[in-house]
C-alpha cells in the first residue's frame, strides 16, 4: 500500500494540504472568543498541520535524505534565542508564552516537512493557487457578511458594526489575509508561463482582486491597507518587466475594486471609523512609546515571559504623559500591536534579536 503513488507521502501531503486550504480553514463553530486553541478553527488547523508534519517525516525516512535550507537553519537559531528567556528568574506566567513558542516551533516543523519533497517551481505555483482558492472562499464569506447577513444571523456576525472578518473573528486579521492574497495574485501574474491565462485563472484572479480590494476599503484596517499597498509596490516592477499586459489588467481590476469599495462603504449601513485614523496614530502611538520605554528600562532580561500586561499597566500608571480617558482602554492591553515590541518587552535583547531574525 505504501508503494502506491496514491498513498505516497507526497500525494498524501498534497491531498491533506488541499483539504485544509479548501475546506478545513473555513470550519465554523460558535465560540466565546479568545485566542489560540480556544478558537475551533485553530484546533482544526493544527489537526491538519500535525498530519502534514508527519508526512514530511515519513518522506525523510523513506528517502533517507535530509533536506534543509539556510533560511530554515536561521529559523531554528532564532527559535533557540527565543527560548533562552524561559530560564530567566523574572518569568512568572510561562503558560502565557508557551503557546507562542509552540506555534513558532510547529511552523518551523511544517516548513521542514515541506522541504523534504523538493517541489518544482510549477508545483509550488500550484500550491500558491491553493492559497488563492482559500482566499477566494474567505472573500465569499466576507462579502456575505457585509452585504447579505441580517441581525440575529446564525454566524453571530455583528451587522451593526459590519466589519467583515471571514472565519478569523477579527477584522485586522481578515484584512492582513486579504492583503496577502493580493500579493500572491500579483506574484503569480508575473511568474506564470505563456501569454494567456486560462479561464479559471482569470476568474480566480479577478474575484480575488476585485473582492479583496473592495473588502480592504470597507474594513478600514490600516494594517491591511498598508500591507496590500506595500505588496503591490514591491511586486509591481517585477510583474511589469515579465508580463506588462497582466500587470496592467491587474491594476485595472484593483482600481475597479477601489471604486466598488468606496461605493459600498457609503452605500451600506454599518459603523464607520473616523477619517482621523489615517491622519492620527491614536492610542497606537502611546502603546508604542510606552513599550519602547519598558524595553529601555529592562533591555537585557525584559519584563519576563507572559508579563507584558502587568508590566505595561504598572509602567503606564507611573508615566507623566498618561491621560485618564485612555487608562481604561490600556489597562486590558495584552499585546502591543507589534511583534518585535512584544518579544523585546518580555524577553529583552535575546528576544529582540531572535524575532528580528
Amino acid at each position: 500500500m505504501s508503494g502506491s503513488p496514491l498513498f505516497s507521502p507526497r500525494a498524501l501531503f498534497v491531498g491533506c494540504l488541499s483539504l485544509y486550504l479548501l475546506i478545513g480553514v473555513h470550519f465554523y463553530m460558535a465560540n466565546p472568543g479568545g485566542s489560540g486553541l480556544y478558537l475551533p478553527y485553530n484546533i482544526v488547523g493544527w489537526c491538519f498541520v500535525s498530519l502534514l508534519i508527519s508526512f514530511g517525516c515519513w518522506q525523510l525516512v523513506r528517502t533517507r535524505e535530509l533536506i534543509i535550507s539556510p533560511l530554515h537553519l536561521l529559523g531554528w537559531l532564532a527559535f533557540i534565542l527565543l527560548c533562552i528567556p524561559i530560564a530567566y528568574p523574572n518569568v512568572l506566567n510561562i503558560d502565557y508564552a508557551l503557546p507562542r513558542l509552540l506555534g513558532l516551533g510547529g511552523g518551523l516543523a511544517l516548513y521542514f516537512a515541506l522541504l523534504q519533497f523538493r517541489f518544482t517551481p510549477a508545483q509550488l505555483r500550484s500550491g500558491l493557487y491553493l492559497v488563492l482558492g482559500c482566499a477566494a472562499i474567505e472573500l465569499v464569506l466576507g462579502m456575505v457578511q457585509y452585504f447579505v447577513l441580517t441581525p440575529g444571523n446564525w454566524l453571530g456576525y455583528n451587522t451593526l458594526a459590519n466589519r467583515p472578518y471571514g472565519i478569523f473573528q477579527q477584522p485586522n486579521v481578515m484584512a492582513s489575509f486579504v492583503a496577502t492574497s493580493l500579493g500572491i495574485s500579483l506574484y503569480l501574474c508575473g511568474q506564470l508561463p505563456g501569454k494567456q491565462l486560462k479561464l479559471w485563472q482569470l476568474m480566480l484572479h479577478g474575484w480575488v482582486i476585485i473582492a479583496g480590494v473592495l473588502l480592504l476599503v470597507v474594513l478600514q484596517s490600516r494594517t491591511g491597507q498598508a500591507g496590500g499597498i506595500l505588496a503591490v509596490v514591491l511586486l509591481l516592477p517585477l510583474v511589469v518587466k515579465k508580463a506588462p499586459v497582466r500587470a496592467r489588467n491587474w491594476l485595472f481590476a484593483a482600481l475597479l475594486g477601489i471604486g466598488l469599495g468606496i461605493a459600498s462603504y457609503y452605500g451600506v449601513a454599518g459603523s464607520k471609523r473616523p477619517d482621523t485614523i489615517y491622519t492620527q496614530p491614536g492610542l497606537r502611538a502611546v502603546i508604542y512609546s510606552q513599550s519602547i520605554d519598558l524595553f529601555t528600562e529592562q533591555p537585557w532580561l525584559g519584563a519576563g515571559y507572559g508579563n507584558f500586561e502587568r508590566a505595561f499597566v504598572l509602567h503606564y500608571a507611573k508615566s507623566p504623559d498618561r491621560k485618564p480617558e485612555d487608562a481604561q482602554i490600556l489597562q486590558g492591553l495584552t499585546y502591543p500591536h507589534d511583534e518585535l515590541l512584544y518579544w523585546a518587552v518580555e524577553g529583552g535583547s535575546f528576544l529582540l534579536w531572535g524575532s528580528c531574525w
